[in-house]
């Protein structure tokens, strides 16, 4: 495949988006794409199309074309290319950021937000900025929030040579294949540069290295400081010091955790990054973004904004989302805001985007990080996320850095970074005050929840669907049965009270308050729902346990757990409606009998 590439890797080989290379395979533009299921491979050394609409760094419209106002401009969603953005959607400016960089001189900087934060849209308009094509560029800025900060900063536009590397979307088995992978997207850096070959300001050694990079015909120690001999080189061509991009720089790394190969990855990752980044006297800055602030070795210098400490601001306000649709951001930032520094809620864009765009999506948008998440909550974990679908707040430690999640620190600080919590400062040092950060994210926690439950068999999609069903239509005789069937499930699973509690409120928790007790055996416990209204009734479930128990002693165990539910158990008053369940398990076998 080296002598092939994807319309991704075109798209960032030549500076403008996927769609347009799609586009333009489609219509016979690249000669020699070639249509492979549903996408294109593109030899790998064709050249970059012709694009009418780029004269001068901005995108022109044709003369016979009628404007669009500024309400008639979609959206920007799922838009990663700043010019297109910019110059053909209503966009949100963040061009400040660019004066920010310059302004606050980090040697370099590791920004991580959530997914869908626009961080990579971010990127390639720091890119835009600061990249020296030999055009005229300016006319991307001249109308932007960068061009009123003063000379000082608008002198450095167009002025440096720029060094781009996409890490995302690297997900492999082996270590081999994805270093493989990596090497691909380097010499996708490389390529961009390929007129360094031609130079005669360049170390003759240092161009040997690159040609072997840019061939791929080298090891992976020779790999492993492969932006160090680019940065070098630029520096040497141009006369000034180059600028260094590199987007969701953790992806490889939690993957390769995540698979049983992080040690590989981070050595290679470490070696790659530090060589660029640490003490580098030919590199004028560097940004790298993510999710995760992993700390790889030799880049614990590096200054970092991470979503528990933001200094630049990338969700959208109220205000902004007024901008992008009258009248929507209140309703929006009720249910997407996360609080910033300035008490200002600030929203994920992405979410917002899909919101205004009416985008359809499924019922369960899959984040595998978030359930690796909950396949590592123990217990006492799933009772603390039980608490915060509740409304509370937690005093907890949290490690935002760790990369897998082998301690409740290190998976409060993954739901952090991942956008589900949102942290205050404590009462005591090193502890901080946690809760859910917004509606929206309680929601795509709820359904997460249900989603791995039924997928480790403890709460069936189907039984969750038909209890649903009786809640909505207020069916009252056919709760009975239906809760029943969803209790034998999960107990004959193995659901203790921690998970069939979390359960539940994932999946009932809008019309019943949830409480209950358990003895620290998850085969003995009681359950109660309290409805939230008076239409529905009071539910309470009694489990025990016992070993080896015969089917008469399992039926006689479950008759005396519902014996022991009474008005006065449950602090209600006589003559409540109450639904009563009493079940017995012993190992895989569980008896359950109910009354109303």
């Amino acid at each position: 495949m080296s002598n092939w590439m994807t319309c991704r890797e075109a798209a960032q080989r030549w500076a403008c988006s996927e769609r347009w290379i799609s586009i333009l395979c489609t219509n016979g533009k690249v000669p020699g794409a070639e249509k492979r299921g549903r996408g294109w491979l593109i030899p790998a050394d064709a050249p970059r199309p012709a694009d009418g609409r780029i004269k001068s760094g901005a995108y022109q419209k044709r003369h016979d074309e009628v404007p669009l106002t500024a309400e008639q401009h979609p959206l920007p969603l799922g838009i990663s290319d700043f010019a297109r953005a910019a110059g053909e959607c209503r966009y949100v400016d963040r061009t400040r950021f660019a004066a920010q960089l310059l302004s606050q001189r980090p040697e370099s900087l590791i920004l991580t937000r959530p997914h869908r934060w626009g961080k990579t849209l971010l990127l390639d308009m720091v890119r835009r900025y600061f990249e020296d094509t030999g055009e005229n560029t300016s006319a991307l800025f001249r109308d932007r929030a960068v061009w009123s900060c003063g000379e000082r900063v608008t002198e450095q536009q167009g002025r440096y040579p720029v060094v781009i590397l996409s890490c995302r979307d690297l997900r492999f088995d082996s270590w081999a294949q994805m270093r493989a992978r990596l090497g691909d997207r380097i010499r996708l850096a490389f390529a961009r540069h390929s007129a360094l070959l031609d130079s005669g300001d360049c170390d003759p050694h240092l161009l040997t290295r690159f040609r072997s990079i840019l061939e791929g015909d080298c090891g992976e120690a020779e790999l492993s400081g492969a932006l160090e001999v680019l940065i070098l080189l630029l520096e040497q061509h141009h006369g000034t010091r180059p600028i260094l991009l590199v987007d969701d720089y953790d992806a490889p790394l939690l993957e390769a955790a995540r698979r049983g190969f992080g040690d590989a990855a981070v050595d290679f990752m470490s070696n790659l990054l530090s060589g660029a980044l640490k003490d580098n006297p030919h590199l004028r800055f560097g940004v790298l973004t993510g999710v995760v602030p992993v700390l790889l070795p030799g880049l614990e210098h590096l200054r970092l904004d991470t979503v528990a400490a933001p200094d630049f601001s990338l969700g959208f306000t109220a205000g902004e989302i007024d901008a992008l649709a009258d009248g929507a951001g209140d309703q929006l930032a009720r249910h997407y805001g996360v609080p910033g520094r300035d008490g200002e809620m600030r929203c994920c864009p992405g979410a917002v985007l899909s919101a205004l765009s009416g985008a359809a999506q499924p019922v369960v948008i899959r984040d595998e990080a978030l359930l690796d998440c909950l396949d590592q909550a123990g217990q006492e974990a799933q009772l603390r996320l039980l608490e915060l679908l509740q409304g509370a707040t937690l005093s907890q430690e949290f490690d935002l850095h760790a990369l897998t999640v082998s301690s409740a620190a290190a998976l409060w600080g993954r739901l952090l970074s991942l956008g589900y919590l949102s942290a205050r400062p404590g009462e005591m040092r090193g502890l901080y005050a946690l809760s859910l950060s917004c509606t929206a994210a309680a929601g795509e926690l709820e359904r997460h929840i249900l989603l791995r439950w039924a997928e480790q068999g403890l709460l069936s999609a189907d039984r969750a669907a038909a209890v649903r069903e009786v809640l909505r239509n207020r069916d009252l005789a056919g709760m009975r049965p239906e809760l029943g069937r969803l209790f034998s499930e999960c107990l004959a699973a193995g659901g203790g009270y921690p998970a069939l509690a979390l359960g539940l409120q994932a999946l009932v928790g809008e019309q019943y308050r949830l409480s209950g007790s358990w003895e620290g055996n998850p085969g003995r416990f009681c359950l109660q729902l309290f409805p939230k209204s008076g239409e529905l009734p009071v539910v309470a479930l009694r489990v025990r346990s016992g070993k080896r128990l015969s089917d008469d002693q399992l039926r006689t165990l479950a008759q005396t757990a519902l014996g022991q539910i009474s008005p006065k158990s449950l602090g209600v008053k006589p003559g409540t409606a109450v639904l009563k369940f009493g079940a017995a398990r012993s190992g895989e076998e569980v008896r359950l009998v109910s009354e109303s």
